[in-house]
This record gives C-alpha cells, sequence and structure tokens, in this order.
C-alpha cells in the first residue's frame, strides 16, 4: 500500500505541475470558444507564423479536452516551450509537463497516448528535447501504477523495433529513467530493463 500511495503520488505531483490551473497564462480571443477539432487545424498550420499564447492556448484545451485525435498533432509541439519566467519560483527544476504544454496535454490523455509516445521516442526525425519529452511523458503516465511499467514499456517496444537507430533511442530512455527511479525501486527499474 505505501508503494502504490508513492506511485500515485509521483504520477499526481507531475501532472500537477504540468497543470496550468489558475496559472493559466495564455489567451487567444481568436480561439476562444473554438472546437477541438478546429484547434487541431490551427496548429497544423504555419508554427512559424501563429502566435505563441494562441498555440499554447491551444495545446491546453486539447489537453483539458482530452481530444485523442489531436495526439498526432500534439507529438509534433512535444518541443514547443512556454515562455520563461522570471519569477523566484521558476528557477527549480520543472517537468516537461510544465515546461513542454504539449507533454502535459498527452500525459492527460492517458494510455491512448502511449503508442505516439513510444514512436516519437524512436523517431530519427524528432527533436532531442521531444524525445526527451515523449520519454518523460511515458514514464509518468506507467508510474502512476507501477513505477518499473513506464520502463518495460520503452524496453518492449525496443524489442520490436527494427532500426537499431531507433531500438537505440527507446533503450536510451529506459536506461535514463531506470537511473531516476526512487532508491526503494531502484532495484526493480534496473530489473524492467531485462
Amino acid at each position: 500500500m505505501r508503494i502504490r500511495l508513492a506511485q500515485l503520488t509521483a504520477g499526481l505531483l507531475w501532472l500537477l505541475a504540468a497543470a496550468p490551473g489558475e496559472c493559466q497564462l495564455f489567451t487567444c480571443p481568436k480561439l476562444d470558444g473554438a472546437k477541438p477539432n478546429k484547434l487541431v487545424a490551427y496548429l497544423q498550420g504555419d508554427r512559424a507564423s501563429l502566435p505563441q499564447d494562441c498555440v499554447l492556448f491551444a495545446i491546453e484545451r486539447l489537453g483539458f479536452a482530452g481530444y485523442t485525435p489531436a495526439i498526432p498533432i500534439l507529438i509534433t509541439y512535444l518541443d514547443y516551450p512556454r515562455p520563461q519566467d522570471p519569477g523566484p519560483w521558476h528557477s527549480h527544476a520543472q517537468s516537461a509537463g510544465y515546461l513542454y504544454p504539449a507533454a502535459s496535454a498527452l500525459f492527460g490523455m492517458g494510455k491512448a497516448a502511449a503508442p505516439a509516445l513510444l514512436c516519437a521516442i524512436a523517431s530519427l526525425e524528432i527533436s532531442e528535447v521531444a524525445r526527451k519529452n515523449a520519454a518523460e511523458a511515458v514514464f509518468a503516465l506507467y508510474s502512476r501504477e507501477d513505477v518499473t511499467e513506464g520502463i518495460a514499456v520503452m524496453m518492449r517496444a525496443s524489442r520490436e523495433e527494427s532500426d537499431a537507430y531507433s531500438r537505440a533511442h527507446l533503450e536510451d530512455a529506459a536506461r535514463y529513467w531506470a537511473s531516476r527511479c526512487p532508491p526503494e525501486h531502484q532495484n526493480a527499474c534496473m530489473a524492467a530493463l531485462q
């Protein structure tokens, strides 16, 4: 029971650290009230020309809605950061879910997002930041139930991967998260790499 509570707490803290809640800074009058399919269409536009507040507003709204058809477009925004806030509490380490809102949105969609997140980790065409954020989201997603499961999921995906580089990306992500397990779970996390 104690381990289960610790695992649930870890997942909840990741999500809460990521959730904008009362700290939501983004508004976009032109998207206010837009249905999820319109938000997806907006994010499919020319990324470089879209106003940052509107992009972040759309990502957050899709996450709040749990709109799973948005998963593919949200994957492409895993490396899209929220702006730096010079406030004193922002000097502490923060989760990918806070710094990169698409990670939070995908986490909020639950295991429905896992296949796309695993593909992102394995991808040869995704940025390192996006790959790292996808791996953190997979780890956090599965850690809600079992701290070792996210590691095991990444390792299983690596075994199914035919491309050596893609396999290595998945294995590296699993090893990284196994090394980050709490000391009381370290042996179980290392065993999940097998």
